[in-house]
Protein backbone atom coordinates (compact mmCIF):
# COMPACT_ATOMS: atom_id res chain seq x y z
CA UNK A 1 0.00 0.00 0.00
CA UNK A 2 1.59 3.43 -0.77
CA UNK A 3 2.39 6.21 1.67
CA UNK A 4 0.02 8.77 1.52
CA UNK A 5 1.70 12.36 1.77
CA UNK A 6 -0.15 15.64 2.79
CA UNK A 7 0.50 18.53 0.66
CA UNK A 8 2.30 20.38 3.01
CA UNK A 9 4.39 18.12 3.51
CA UNK A 10 5.60 17.85 0.03
CA UNK A 11 6.04 22.17 0.45
CA UNK A 12 7.99 21.66 3.51
CA UNK A 13 10.34 18.46 2.28
CA UNK A 14 11.04 20.82 -0.89
CA UNK A 15 11.72 23.73 0.98
CA UNK A 16 14.19 21.48 3.09
CA UNK A 17 15.63 20.39 -0.11
CA UNK A 18 16.01 24.29 -1.42
CA UNK A 19 18.19 25.09 1.67
CA UNK A 20 20.29 22.03 1.74
CA UNK A 21 20.79 23.16 -2.07
CA UNK A 22 21.31 26.43 -1.50
CA UNK A 23 24.30 25.52 0.82
CA UNK A 24 25.82 22.99 -1.80
CA UNK A 25 25.78 25.66 -4.85
CA UNK A 26 25.13 29.24 -3.93
CA UNK A 27 26.06 30.35 -7.17
CA UNK A 28 23.05 28.10 -8.74
CA UNK A 29 19.90 30.76 -9.58
CA UNK A 30 16.60 30.75 -7.72
CA UNK A 31 14.30 29.97 -10.55
CA UNK A 32 16.43 27.24 -11.38
CA UNK A 33 16.23 25.37 -8.01
CA UNK A 34 12.61 25.77 -7.81
CA UNK A 35 12.36 24.28 -10.86
CA UNK A 36 14.33 21.47 -9.62
CA UNK A 37 12.36 21.36 -6.46
CA UNK A 38 8.75 21.59 -7.97
CA UNK A 39 9.87 18.17 -10.20
CA UNK A 40 11.46 16.42 -7.57
CA UNK A 41 8.61 16.67 -5.36
CA UNK A 42 5.79 16.59 -8.14
CA UNK A 43 4.28 19.42 -7.12
CA UNK A 44 1.24 21.17 -8.66
CA UNK A 45 1.68 25.28 -10.11
CA UNK A 46 -0.30 26.28 -6.29
CA UNK A 47 2.47 24.20 -4.23
CA UNK A 48 4.94 25.36 -6.33
CA UNK A 49 3.69 29.07 -5.82
CA UNK A 50 3.45 28.39 -2.20
CA UNK A 51 7.14 26.95 -2.13
CA UNK A 52 8.14 30.42 -4.33
CA UNK A 53 6.43 32.40 -1.63
CA UNK A 54 8.22 30.73 1.60
CA UNK A 55 11.41 30.67 0.28
CA UNK A 56 11.70 34.27 -0.50
CA UNK A 57 10.22 35.31 2.51
CA UNK A 58 13.06 33.04 4.05
CA UNK A 59 15.96 34.22 2.11
CA UNK A 60 14.89 37.86 1.11
CA UNK A 61 13.46 38.96 3.91
CA UNK A 62 10.58 40.84 2.68
CA UNK A 63 6.97 39.59 2.38
CA UNK A 64 5.51 38.78 -1.53
CA UNK A 65 2.19 39.22 -2.15
CA UNK A 66 -0.30 35.79 -1.70
CA UNK A 67 -1.42 33.90 -4.94
CA UNK A 68 -4.32 36.21 -6.20
CA UNK A 69 -3.66 39.13 -4.61
CA UNK A 70 -4.18 42.44 -5.85
CA UNK A 71 -1.00 43.90 -7.43
CA UNK A 72 -1.06 47.69 -8.93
Amino acid sequence: MPTIIHHSELVRRALVYLDGERLRCPEKQVTLLLDEAGMRFNLSPAEAADLERLFRNAYCGAPTPAPGADRN
